[in-house]
């Protein structure tokens, strides 16, 4: 049997290890994420009251159209803005013939979708209604 000193200073030792480990990969794992701002995912729940937020795949849609203008059509480069800044959430009101935030999103969304599988351009594949007994109805089954 080994003495207690050294089983100690083999303890610490790997513990020591462990914690120089996980240091290391934290440190790696911050240097693999994008420095450029772009968020992986964005929440888009101003209809919350008729559908459970929908959490937009931001990351991955920025990367297939290859330019923030294709949606972010007057930003200034490397600075958006919220939709809801220039496109009204009221569909009832438009300014300067500028689309409602729901016509926006859809006339971008849907025929892309559409183009792809016509399964991606149904409502429910993006919305989740809520009831009014609060129950949800699950994506991808049409009511």
């Amino acid at each position: 049997m080994k003495p207690i000193g050294v089983r100690v200073s083999m303890a610490i030792l790997v513990i020591a290890a462990i914690v120089v480990t996980i240091l290391w990969a934290k440190a790696w794992g911050e240097s693999q994420k994008r420095d450029d701002g772009i968020p992986e995912t964005v929440t888009i729940d101003v209809l919350s009251k008729k559908y459970l937020p929908v959490n937009f795949p931001h990351q991955s849609h920025a990367e297939m159209s290859g330019d923030c203008v294709t949606c972010h059509d007057h930003s200034s480069a490397g600075k958006t803005s919220a939709c809801s800044k220039c496109h009204s959430i009221k569909p009832s009101l438009k300014k300067d013939d500028v689309p409602s935030l729901k016509a926006a999103y859809h006339l971008q969304c849907v025929e892309c979708h559409r183009q792809q599988d016509i399964e991606l351009s149904r409502c429910t594949y993006c919305h989740t209604k809520r009831q009014a007994s609060s129950k949800v109805i699950k994506k991808g089954s049409e009511k």
